[in-house]
Parts: C-alpha cells; structure tokens; sequence
C-alpha cells in the first residue's frame, strides 16, 4: 500500500502478506459493519493462504451479521480482548475515524501488523507516530488507499509519458450517503461520511501530482460549500490540479483527468475504463498497434478494468507502507 505522508511524499515497500513457509496469514477485523464484510470477503478471495480468524466489535447485533460473512471467526466485544486471545497476525481496522490512532496504536504494541481504513488517521501527527511505532517493532502498516492498485491508474500511469509535458489533473468524486447500518445503529451524519470518503479522491490527485510533477503540493484555495461539496486548486511545480467532492453532484462518479501538451486522458473508476486522446506527436506501443489495426482510426480507446476486487488486491498484491528508514 502507499501513504501519502504530511511531506507530500509516498513511501511504499513490495512485499508478502504469505508468513514464512506458506503458513496461512492470521486475520483480525475490528468493526462489524459494511466495510468489515467488505474486508472479511476479500480475504476469503485472497490468493495467499489467509483467513478471518477473529472480529471484534461492542454489538452484539453486529457481531451477528458478521457471522453471515466471517462465520469460523471468533468473535469478542473488543481489540483488547482480541489480542488477549492471541492467534492472530494481522489486524484490520475498520471502524469510525476517531478510533483509528488509539486502535492502531494497541494493535502495534501488541506485536500485529496492521491495516488502517481511511481516513488513516485525523492528523498527520499521529500518523507519523503510528508509523514511528511500526518502525520501532519492525510491523507493516497498510492505509486503505487501494484505488492506487485499481486497473484506472496502473494504466493511466503507464500512458503519462504519452501525454507530453503535464499541465493540469483533475480529481472528481461523487456519491451518496449512507442512511442504514447493520445493527440499527445510526450512519455517520453527512459532513462525516464526507471526510471519511474524502482521502479517496486526495490521493489518487497527490499521486498524479507527485508522478508528473515535482516539489511539494501547495494549496491554493479551499472552499466548502454549505451542502456539502468541496472544492480545491492545488499547485505542485508547473502544474495546477483541481479536487471536487460533492455529496450533491449525479451521477455517482469518481475518476481523473489529465491533461498534458500531447493530449489527455480520462481513468473512470466507476466504470473501470481509461479513455485517452493522444496527438500524434508521442505514442505509446499499444496504442500505434491498435491504430493500425482499426485501419488508423483516431477514436478514442479505452482500456476496461478486470479487476474490480481492490481489497483483494490489496491483500494478495501487499504493497506495504515502509517502516524502514
């Protein structure tokens, strides 16, 4: 996994969730709601040897919906009872943002690496001490940024030196809220569920940003709008990058586009498709094969995703966030 961390720099190390020998990787999911299911079928898919062994969570009511999804896990009231229990080597934190550092934290002193959703933490503060402490202990942290692992930005990565020189990207999302919870407990207000889809779309603009660009980002202008929209213009080196995130705007979208001296692309994250139109000035291998197989048609071509399953990708591909200095 990557972090963008409060330097505006993305550290990132390859490596295997699969424990030494090909023993089966011991999971532990905190939270019992949608995200958790989400988290508990992804593992189930992973193509490393893992499993659920434990969930944690203070409703019973949730617990026992979880049982649908994780139903050999065994289930405790909390973390710290959990770990007591011991058998376990990684925990997945998937509970409300104001409980992430503190959850992270007990986990990290208790020996297990760790997997954070976003957001990853309230401040960079204490996302510096999270990973200070996996660094101390020699654990891996994951942030739950796995649009970076997504087929839209492999691809769209691989076509940027088509596009020429970088001049602007842009970062739309939206979507709509939460009104039901397993359990009947209420959802996040809106303003809430806004900040908590929020490092979505952030960190897919700071990852173009820091690929086509160089320095660090500086924010421009900030507005946020009373029903719920934000808008941003942030500027890195030469460029300009813009973020929108609107509960309001529909269609339900989410993708980024960017444009450069040779042409631009479109990563659709909904649809999982790249569209791109590029001049003729540079052209990547696939593209000049598939021009001259259309006859040297100059439509648009868009790549389709077939790999919608980012958790599991997430889990099986285990791109770490680095504790190394």
């Amino acid at each position: 996994m990557l972090l963008t961390t409060s330097r505006g720099r993305e550290n990132s190390i390859g490596g295997s969730t699969q424990q030494p020998g090909g023993q089966e990787l011991r999971v532990a999911i905190v939270g019992s709601g949608k995200m958790a299911a989400n988290h508990a079928r992804a593992v189930a898919s992973c193509t490393v040897p893992a499993r659920v062994v434990a969930v944690a969570d203070p409703s019973e009511v949730a617990l026992a919906a979880m049982r649908h999804v994780a139903p050999d896990a065994n289930q405790f009231i909390s973390l710290t009872e959990l770990l007591a229990a011991g058998g376990v080597d990684v925990v997945h934190i998937c509970t409300p943002p104001a409980s992430h550092v503190p959850l992270a934290m007990e986990a990290l002193e208790a020996g297990r690496h760790i997997y954070v959703e976003k957001p990853f933490a309230e401040s960079s503060n204490d996302a510096e001490r999270i990973l200070e402490i996996a660094k101390d202990r020699g654990l891996k942290v994951a942030a739950g940024h796995q649009l970076l692992h997504e087929k839209p930005t492999r691809v769209a990565a691989e076509l940027l030196p088509s596009l020429g020189r970088i001049s602007h990207i842009e970062s739309y999302f939206s979507f709509r809220t939460v009104r039901r919870v397993p359990g009947g407990r209420v959802p996040l207000a809106s303003d809430l569920q806004l900040l908590d889809i929020l490092p979505h779309p952030v960190y897919l603009l700071l990852h173009f940003l820091n690929l086509s660009g160089s320095g660090r980002p500086e924010l421009l202008a900030l507005n946020i709008g009373e029903g719920g929209t934000v808008h941003a213009l942030i500027k890195q080196g030469h460029l300009t990058g813009s973020l929108v995130v609107t509960l309001e705007g529909r269609p339900v979208e989410s993708y980024m586009r960017i444009v450069g001296t040779n042409g631009a692309l479109h990563a659709d994250y909904i649809r999982g498709t790249v569209q791109r139109l590029i001049g003729p000035g540079i052209q990547d291998g696939r593209q000049r094969r598939r021009r001259r197989a259309s006859g040297g048609s100059r439509n648009p071509v868009s790549d389709r995703s077939d790999d919608h399953n980012a958790y599991g990708a997430i889990v099986s591909d285990a791109r770490w966030i680095s504790t190394e200095s």
